[in-house]
Parts: structure tokens; sequence; C-alpha cells
């Protein structure tokens, strides 16, 4: 009887360490995301990676931290969520993505 509760809470533990484990990897975020904040209330943000899409993911989703954190909402070229008008990319000579992303908090 003791072997089926040893067996029984070993295979809890490991359900356990591999739940963990799994939220934590989709979490991770391979961009290097930066805000960069202006006084004059147009922001912008650059992220790199080398999928463009995660670095605009990325970009998109650092701005809305961002304005959410002053319990605001950000707006991209006037309305939220607009981005296509104000995302730029440029390649660098890594082969890294690199999204440019202006915004304004309201």
């Amino acid at each position: 009887m003791k072997h089926i509760t040893l067996i029984a809470s070993l295979i809890l533990m490991s359900l356990c360490l591999t739940n963990c484990a799994s939220t934590e990897e989709e979490e991770e975020s391979t961009a290097h995301v930066q805000v960069l904040p202006s006084e004059y209330g147009l922001h912008r943000v650059v992220s790199r990676d080398t999928d463009k899409y995660i670095a605009e993911s990325a970009a998109v989703d650092a701005a809305k931290d961002y304005c959410l954190n002053r319990e605001q909402e950000a707006v991209f070229g006037g309305s939220v969520g607009a981005t296509s008008r104000y995302l730029s990319y440029t390649e660098s000579s890594s082969r890294e993505q690199v999204a440019n992303i202006t915004f304004r908090c309201r």
C-alpha cells in the first residue's frame, strides 16, 4: 500500500512540475523590447527579433502595458490597435527584424 501511495505522489509531483514548466515557456518572449517615453506624449517602442511578427507583437504589447501602468490605453494613430501606419521595420546585419511603433497614452 505504501508503494502505491508513493507512486501516486510521484506522478502528481511530475504533473505539477510539467505544468509549471510549460506555463513559463509560454510567457517568455524572444524579442528584445525597449520603450522610449517622450515628455511630449508621442512615445516609441523598439522591438528586435528574428521573426518580424514576434517583434511587432512584443512592441504592441509593451506599448499597451506602458499605458496600462499609467491607467490609460495605448492609441496608435487615432484608434486603439490601429498600428499599421505607425509601424516600420528595418533589418540589421544579424538578420534581426526591428519593429518601431509610435503611440500615445490617453
